[in-house]
């Protein structure tokens, strides 16, 4: 072969192999091109799908956040009281009112008791939650802590009494203020002097009678002494008298300056939604029996308050539930 034939055989060879490689350098550029384009289309197509996943789940969600929830359990165990609390939360407060340890020494609950302040800071705690409780009647001493007032509001024939006002009715009139004039029936009782005439537009009936007790009768004696011409009832008496045997009282305020120990069994078992009370002192070395009572009777406590005018004196405020709220069985099976 001649030379010149060589050479152009051997150029022919290289641009052959330059072609191949660009061939190939170029449908190599093609299949990457085709790939990213595919993984770009197939990231779109997976982001839409978690997209639309993600949606339908937050429908879900937000759907479910609107579905109803049952406050049956609540209401009943309430009396109707508390009517929009969700059955899960309510079986939380009724766990916390059940399990709860009123006393330091449940062993002997009366240990210290010969020291009332002592005894009272060691000692009963509240056990329930109110959410919209209320200090009803100002500052200072008088007030008492009331458990949701404006409930009272849908309350038909609705009934208050208090015991105890030596001339201070702003419990009275801040209730009225919540509740609505006319809403709630109120009774005050005190044997001392009334400063105020009666208001029958707004319902306040005042009754000059002190509250006796039908068990202890050397508290009697002395009562009457102080009462003078008043008269002074025993609670079964007042009831009679006012024809309330057979009504639910709303709200029970009791301050009688000590008398509560003398009298609470007569009123502890009665029809009583809620009681606020101020105990003074410790006069028995059995004083747990005083507030045993209260449980016995289906009663927790939602506020536990010093009076700071004096060491020995304490403010509870209790509200009424019934007795399958207390059950520990029932409990346990709603729970799981």
């Amino acid at each position: 072969m001649k030379v010149g034939n060589r050479f152009a055989f051997r150029r022919d060879q290289s641009l052959g192999k330059i072609r191949s490689t660009v061939i190939t350098l170029v449908a190599f550029l093609v299949s990457i091109a085709a790939i990213d384009v595919w993984f770009q289309r197939s990231t779109a197509v997976s982001e839409s799908y978690a997209t639309r996943a993600a949606i339908a789940v937050n429908q879900q969600v937000a759907v479910k956040s609107f579905e109803p929830i049952s406050t049956g359990l609540a209401a009943r165990q309430s009396f109707g009281f508390f009517d929009d609390i969700g059955d899960n939360s309510w079986n939380k407060m009724r766990k916390k009112a059940v399990t709860f340890q009123q006393y330091q020494n449940p062993k002997n609950p009366n240990a210290g008791s010969a020291d009332p302040w002592k005894w009272y800071i060691r000692n009963l705690q509240p056990d329930f939650t109110c959410q919209h409780v209320i200090r009803v009647g100002g500052h200072g001493d008088g007030p008492k802590w009331v458990c949701d007032p404006h409930r009272l509001r849908t309350r038909d024939n609705c009934l208050i009494y208090s015991f105890g006002s030596n001339g201070n009715y702003l419990f009275e009139d801040s209730m009225l203020d919540l509740v609505g004039k006319g809403q709630c029936e109120i009774h005050v009782f005190d044997f001392g002097d009334f400063d105020r005439p009666q208001n029958p537009d707004k319902r306040i009936h005042y009754h000059q009678w002190g509250l006796g007790s039908s068990y202890d009768q050397a508290y009697n004696e002395k009562i009457k002494k102080r009462a003078g011409e008043q008269e002074v009832l025993t609670f079964q008496e007042i009831q009679r008298r006012l024809n309330h045997e057979d009504r639910t009282i709303d709200l029970f305020k009791i301050d009688c300056e000590g008398c509560e120990w003398r009298n609470y069994k007569d009123w502890i078992g009665v029809d009583a939604r809620q009681v606020q009370i101020e105990v003074h002192g410790l006069p028995s070395s059995n004083g747990s029996d005083f507030f045993d009572a209260f449980r016995d009777n289906s009663f927790a406590m939602f506020s536990k308050e010093h009076n700071q005018y004096t060491k020995h004196c304490y403010e509870f405020s209790y509200v009424k539930l019934s007795d399958e709220f207390w059950d520990k069985s029932e409990l346990t099976a709603q729970i799981k």
